[in-house]
């Protein structure tokens, strides 16, 4: 279960990466909130049909609102502020930026769940941090005054992304990771349709 998790990291991390290029393309034509919109009603109709093909849910009220509210940070806020920032800014500046991430997950898992920052942690969080800048060439990022509102835009989903992962460990263990990706996904659509509405 432990290399699984390890593969099914790293290909979420590759698949994330490439989405900042992916993004960019798209959102010179659809607006970020429409788009994380279909995303999200997308990603929860295919969930839906194979939850209810395993049979259906099995949280409880409180649990599926639990989980909600924190969709509602990391698919409504959180990607909501990416698309923004993507649109805004570049897609170097986007992937570098909120590569940031993994630094305020080390700090909110210590002071959420109590997680032991370890010399060991804050070493493999130095050699991340340096494999980004391996990977993501720091010279082709644009920090100029015309994109600071979307590196702005970035540096929030950047936290908040962090902040949705911590979180989303408390709530994950009502139940499996299909039923809680359904209703965090529901839970983002209560900030996106609204604002996809007003775009």
């Amino acid at each position: 279960m432990r290399l699984w998790g390890i593969i099914a990291g790293l290909s979420a991390a590759a698949i994330w990466g490439g989405m900042y290029v992916v993004s960019k393309v798209v959102l010179n034509v659809v607006p970020p909130f429409v788009l994380l919109s279909l995303r999200l009603v997308l990603g929860a109709a295919v969930l839906a049909l194979v939850i209810a093909r395993t049979g259906g849910l099995t949280v409880t009220r409180r649990q599926a609102r639990d989980i909600a509210a924190v969709g509602l940070l990391g698919f409504g806020i959180s990607v909501g502020l990416q698309f923004v920032g993507t649109s805004l800014s570049t897609a170097a500046n986007a992937s570098l930026v909120t590569s940031a991430s993994p630094a305020f997950m080390v700090l909110f898992g210590g002071l959420l769940l109590h997680e032991q920052i370890t010399p060991r942690r804050l070493a493999a969080l130095a050699v991340a941090s340096l494999g980004v800048v391996a990977v993501i060439d720091p010279r082709l990022a644009r920090f100029d005054p015309s994109m600071f509102r979307g590196n702005l835009a970035l540096l929030g989903a950047a936290v908040t992304w962090a902040l949705y992962s911590v979180l989303v460990r408390r709530v994950s263990t009502a139940a499996g990771t299909a039923q809680v990706s359904l209703i965090a996904f529901l839970g983002g659509l209560v900030v996106s349709v609204p604002l996809a509405g007003a775009e």
